[in-house]
């Protein structure tokens, strides 16, 4: 107990006079201290960074490859420019103030913060970090969602009447065409295209959103959706038998007798 009085005594007295003890506050000792531990975390950080790059580009996984394609340029430079600057702030005098602590900090935070999502998470074996895993997400998420517009398009097409019912048709054929391009090629992918998928995906969402409005205000009646699924019906019926009664007329001919030649007298 008397001892702790007599320290916070101590460390009032050094505060209020800092001539009489302790460490003086414009001290650039402890700047050099905070500058070694700093250099030492970055030199962690590096080595980390090293390592997690060599896994990636001998990976056989399509996105974490292209995940080291497009990170590895932009990454180095940031490290290589941080060490750079954490040596010049190193080989400074001791006794030189001019530089304050807030400053010298920036550059191992520098190059923390943008190297933090390098670093793989325990959630997933193949975690690669916030964005990385954000933008797969977001990847995923709108292929769903198209998905599920088109099945619902599907069905409300066939309420339609006939005159625009045809053209609805054809422009979900060419919405599925582009939503089925693109799940195709995502074994494939390279993690730098992800984004453009997506906002293709989106577009493609955004598309069908307008179509299901246009849907929407000319979807028939219930009686009238039956009349007409009937008239389909029997002219359905109708264009068979007669593409069946032209084929085969067309069989009787081959399979008839040969015509007579003709004598030229």
């Amino acid at each position: 107990m008397i001892r702790s009085v007599f320290r916070f005594l101590g460390s009032a007295v050094s505060r209020l006079f800092p001539c009489i003890g302790g460490r003086r506050q414009d001290s650039a000792w402890p700047e050099v201290e905070l500058m070694n531990k700093e250099k030492k975390r970055f030199s962690l950080i590096r080595a980390q960074y090293i390592n997690l790059m060599q896994e990636l580009m001998s990976s056989s996984h399509p996105f974490e490859k292209a995940l080291a394609f497009k990170y590895h340029r932009e990454a180095h430079q940031i490290i290589y420019s941080a060490s750079i600057r954490i040596d010049d702030y190193y080989e400074l005098e001791p006794t030189d103030t001019s530089i304050d602590r807030r400053s010298r900090h920036s550059a191992t935070m520098f190059g923390a913060r943008v190297l933090d999502f390098f670093r793989r998470r325990n959630r997933s074996p193949d975690w690669l970090g916030r964005m990385i895993a954000k933008e797969r997400e977001d990847y995923n998420k709108a292929e769903k969602k198209a998905l599920k517009k088109l099945n619902e398009l599907d069905k409300m097409v066939k309420r339609q009447p006939n005159r625009s019912r045809y053209n609805f048709e054809d422009e979900i054929r060419d919405i599925r065409d582009v939503v089925e391009s693109i799940g195709k090629d995502k074994g494939t992918l390279r993690f730098h295209h992800l984004q453009g998928r997506t906002n293709e995906l989106l577009h493609c969402v955004e598309e069908m959103e307008t179509i299901e409005k246009n849907m929407k205000e000319s979807s028939l009646s219930y009686t009238a959706w039956v009349r007409q699924s009937w008239t389909n019906f029997r002219k359905d019926r109708r264009c068979k038998r007669e593409s069946r009664r032209r084929r085969r007329e067309f069989l009787r001919q081959i399979d008839g007798p040969l015509p007579r030649p003709i004598t030229i007298y």
